[in-house]
């Protein structure tokens, strides 16, 4: 039986092989490969493989695996970029290799946030705008930390993150109310006062570590993650998720879902990827970011009739373009599971 594969990935692993069995039962087997041990992965495929780390004996690994198995698309997770750069020997095999962009260079822009705003103010996108801070001009714009270099119209609030990383890792809200004991109390609030933040920076300095990251006004919302479906370039579907609180309210139109879709035709789009905007303090969708892997809540939609990774791998794998029909709802609750309620919302 032919068949496809699921590299190690991040969180959303188990969604897209459960929702990948559903889709392709009659067609294909799916195989899911971790290097770790992780039953509560592996054990939602029809074929649980421990992978080798990433190298030739990871290629040697996978080329037994395609052949063996009649793997007809392999889906990269983690480390995108080392998948694209071998995607001419990959290919070769007669699989078809999926990384989140045709692109090697659109890969290395999405993953590097002050390039990434670039290329979208580049291609007349909205963006929030920011500035990059690394060890050769830290002493020239510290000041820039505690009085805002940006237009008026961004507000007041600073943040910073690192020009890469992934999972909101050292991102924080500038907050002169927040020193040392307020940030051990209650680190969750990601908030610090930025006179501290620049002290642990020369700190690092002095360590002889090198370090790059993104100052930007910090806007507070509402946050819009934008799920997008794509084959070579060519939108096949999406769903927005515009997060309130516990809420996230979906959306398929808007000026939002159009921005984050002229974004990822930018980067070259291939596969389930995500942008994510934040509204201006006027009420403007702008970028912040986008990610060539699918979302943690990338499965949000499902109860409400919009089934992504359907859509992707028999877009693939078919040829098959789905119909957008109207949601079956559009609120869900975000707990310890996605819950879709007010079905009866148009929103």
């Amino acid at each position: 039986m032919k068949s496809i594969l699921f590299m190690e990935g991040f969180s959303c692993q188990s969604h897209l092989i459960e929702r990948a069995r559903l889709a392709l039962a009659d067609d294909y087997a799916v195989l899911a490969s971790h290097r770790s041990r992780r039953p509560d992965i592996l054990e939602k495929a029809d074929h649980g493989l421990t992978q080798p780390e990433f190298g030739d004996e990871l290629l040697d690994w996978m080329k037994e695996t395609v052949s063996t198995h009649g793997v007809e698309l392999v889906h990269a997770g983690k480390r995108m970029e080392w998948y694209e750069q071998h995607r001419e020997t990959i290919e070769g095999w007669g699989t078809r290799l999926v990384t989140g962009s045709t692109s090697l260079e659109s890969l290395q822009i999405a993953d590097h946030k002050y390039a990434f705003a670039q290329l979208a103010r580049d291609a007349g996108l909205p963006v929030v705008p920011s500035l990059l801070v690394n060890n050769d001009n830290l002493d020239s714009v510290s000041a820039s930390f505690t009085v805002s270099p940006f237009d008026e119209q961004w507000g007041e609030l600073l943040c910073v993150k690192p020009a890469q990383g992934v999972f909101a890792s050292g991102f924080w809200i500038f907050n002169k109310a927040y020193g040392i004991d307020a940030i051990i109390d209650n680190p969750i609030n990601h908030q610090i006062d930025p006179a501290l933040y620049i002290d642990w920076l020369r700190n690092k300095e002095a360590r002889g570590e090198s370090f790059e990251i993104v100052l930007m006004p910090y806007l507070p919302g509402p946050e819009r993650s934008v799920d997008i479906v794509m084959n070579q370039g060519q939108v096949i579907s999406c769903l927005s998720r515009r997060k309130e609180r516990h809420c996230q309210m979906l959306e398929q139109s808007g000026d939002a879902v159009n921005i984050a879709i002229s974004c990822a035709e930018n980067l070259n789009g291939d596969g389930l990827i995500n942008v994510q905007l934040r509204n201006t303090p006027e009420g403007s969708p702008v970028l912040l970011e986008a990610n060539m892997r699918p979302s943690g809540g990338c499965g949000y939609g499902i109860d409400s009739g919009s089934d992504l990774v359907s859509d992707m791998l028999r877009s693939m794998l078919f040829n098959e373009v789905p119909q957008r029909s109207r949601l079956k709802g559009s609120r869900i609750v975000i707990n310890t599971r996605a819950e879709l309620i007010d079905p009866s919302s148009s929103h």
